[in-house]
């Protein structure tokens, strides 16, 4: 008796997990919006991202260029700070 409701019932559990993926992995469209203040907030973190790098690049580039003048300095080793 066991040996036949598995005959039965494994094509329906098999056919409805091959369905449950199919509705999960098919995208269904969605009808949003981005309002306007979210729009500007997205715009703001993009600015500040992109200023963000553009200072941490600066800071390095004048601590490389200050330990490089440092290594290449006319002065005695007993001067430098």
């Amino acid at each position: 008796m066991s040996d036949r409701i598995h005959q039965v019932w494994r094509p329906a559990l098999s056919a409805s997990c091959a369905l449950a993926a199919a509705v999960c992995l098919l995208p269904s469209p969605a009808w949003a919006y981005i309002d306007p203040g979210t729009g500007s907030y997205l715009i703001q973190v993009i600015m500040a991202v992109f200023l963000g790098s553009l200072f941490v690049l600066k800071s390095f580039w004048k601590k490389s260029v200050r330990k490089i003048a440092r290594i290449f300095s006319k002065r005695p080793a007993e001067d430098r700070p």
